[in-house]
């Protein structure tokens, strides 16, 4: 099916204007959507070519499965529709929709959340959501009050990564390492060396 789907070319959210529009509110929530593609349901006339043969008979997909070439653009464009007018309080990436208010009243942020809630009408696994703090992780950083700061759990990552020792294990680390070079002032300067290692090959 995905041969002969044609493609649909979506921008994907940038994870920076994200953190941007976020940084610097009292309080933060996210809520993580349950199967998140499940909840939206197939375009009637769509259904039938998602038939499947098993072995007790037929089957269609009623809703989006995983697995379609279009399905993650699809998603996150509907996710955006819904709330294309609440980027004051709310972003989204994919299934993950973060609320924050700037006030200091936690009855806003309720008021808040219930606006979100309102307008997705989704379900989602509420023990994966975080609900009214001053800080939650966020797309690979923590987010809070006085703006973006680095994941504890990436630095201890990083200071527990066993020695590289070929090429290819010195490009996965500074692969890593290249991730979080935001958080460190002298970067370029701490790992000019062991990116020159790859370009001389020197192991």
């Amino acid at each position: 099916m995905n041969l002969n789907t044609i493609r649909r070319t979506m921008p994907m959210p940038r994870k920076d204007k994200i953190l941007e529009q976020m940084q610097g509110a009292y309080y933060y929530s996210c809520l993580d959507l349950l199967s998140g593609y499940y909840q939206f349901r197939m375009r009637e006339e769509d259904i039938p070519y998602t038939a499947f043969q098993a072995r007790d008979g037929l089957y269609e997909y009623l809703v989006v499965p995983m697995g379609l070439s279009n399905t993650p653009a699809t998603f996150n464009e509907g996710i955006r529709r819904v709330l294309y007018d609440l980027s004051d309080i709310c972003q989204s990436y994919f299934d993950d929709i973060y609320v924050f208010t700037r006030s200091t009243k936690l009855e806003e942020h309720l008021a808040a959340l219930d606006r979100v809630f309102a307008r997705i009408m989704f379900f989602v696994k509420l023990s994966k959501c975080v609900f009214c703090e001053a800080s939650i992780p966020c797309l690979g950083d923590i987010i809070w009050r006085e703006g973006v700061q680095i994941n504890p759990e990436k630095v201890r990552v990083i200071q527990e990564w066993p020695r590289p020792t070929t090429t290819q294990e010195m490009q996965s680390f500074l692969g890593t390492v290249t991730y979080v070079q935001r958080f460190c002032k002298k970067f370029a300067e701490d790992a000019g060396p062991l990116f020159g290692m790859l370009k001389t090959g020197n192991s």
